[in-house]
Parts: structure tokens; C-alpha cells; sequence
């Protein structure tokens, strides 16, 4: 097992920002939906097949499905943030470069985090839109959009991850 230095690096002003922009989305988020709640018919749509046709209804309960996801998934990301030399890094990470690798690893992190909850609210959005006018349901091309960006995330941040690793 990979030992990495503990070492103390106080969070960015981005990271702060990036935090706090994932936490008013969730509370947005669930606003938006209690408002909308009962104006919902009883049953909505629980799933979408890969060309965006709604291929499974269910109650309007599991509106709060995403919600209740996105703080299971959000909440211990920032509490793991705080403890960035636990992070699994693809290089070795030494006393010279920790403080570089541990803040571009908390920056990956938080601004997932970030597109977690917009991807999640987006989903929210298109299925109360589907739910209210079944006769024209709303483009998944945002989506599609958010999908490919959060891998695109991933990749951008590994390649700056491994250029630490040539300093």
C-alpha cells in the first residue's frame, strides 16, 4: 500500500466556491422539486433507454430518488477532500510535490461534485418536463452533454495529475 506524506494544505478560494455551488445546487434542487411535487401526476417517468424514450413509469415519489443520491454522493466527497493524502494518485506522491498533486486532487474532486449536481438537476428537470407534457418530451442533449464532460473531466485531470509527476 501506497504511503503519501500527511501533510496540511488549507482548501483554494476555487474549491470553497466549488463547494459551496454543489451544496446551493442540492438545496435548489430539492426546492424546485417540492414546488413542482404537486403538480406532478401520479406517475412520472423512472427511466429513459439510451435514445431518450421513456421506458418505465413509476410513482411520483422517486422524484426524490436524485436528491436523496446526490447528498449520499456528495457529502462524503467533501468530507474525503479534507484528507487529500488518502487519495489514490496515478504517481507517487513525495514531500516535494504533495502539496501540488493534494490540491489538484481536492480541485478533481470538488468541481465533480459540481457536475454531479448539475447533471442530477438536469436529470430532475427533463423528467418533471416529460412528467407534464407526455406529448413532448423534452431533448437529451444536455445530458449526453454532461456525460461525455464529466469523463472528459476525468481524463483532463489525470493528464495534470501526471504532469506533476515530470517536476
Amino acid at each position: 500500500m501506497q504511503t503519501n506524506p500527511i501533510i496540511k494544505v488549507p482548501p483554494t478560494r476555487l474549491e470553497v466556491i466549488m463547494h459551496i455551488l454543489t451544496y446551493f445546487g442540492i438545496i435548489v434542487m430539492c426546492i424546485y422539486i417540492g414546488t413542482q411535487y404537486s403538480k406532478l401526476p401520479a406517475e412520472i417517468p423512472a427511466h429513459y433507454n439510451f435514445s431518450g424514450e421513456i421506458t418505465r413509469m413509476d410513482s411520483k415519489i422517486v422524484v426524490w430518488i436524485l436528491p436523496v443520491i446526490s447528498v449520499l454522493i456528495i457529502v462524503p466527497i467533501s468530507f474525503i477532500c479534507k484528507v487529500p493524502y488518502m487519495f489514490n494518485y496515478p504517481l507517487k506522491v513525495t514531500e516535494k510535490n504533495a502539496v501540488k498533486v493534494y490540491k489538484e486532487g481536492r480541485l478533481m474532486m470538488a468541481s465533480m461534485n459540481v457536475l454531479i449536481v448539475i447533471l442530477f438537476s438536469v436529470l430532475e428537470l427533463n423528467i418533471i418536463y416529460d412528467a407534464n407534457n407526455p406529448d413532448n418530451q423534452m431533448s437529451n442533449l444536455w445530458i449526453n452533454i454532461l456525460l461525455i464532460s464529466i469523463f472528459i473531466h476525468l481524463f483532463y485531470f489525470i493528464i495534470r495529475l501526471r504532469r506533476h509527476k515530470l517536476e
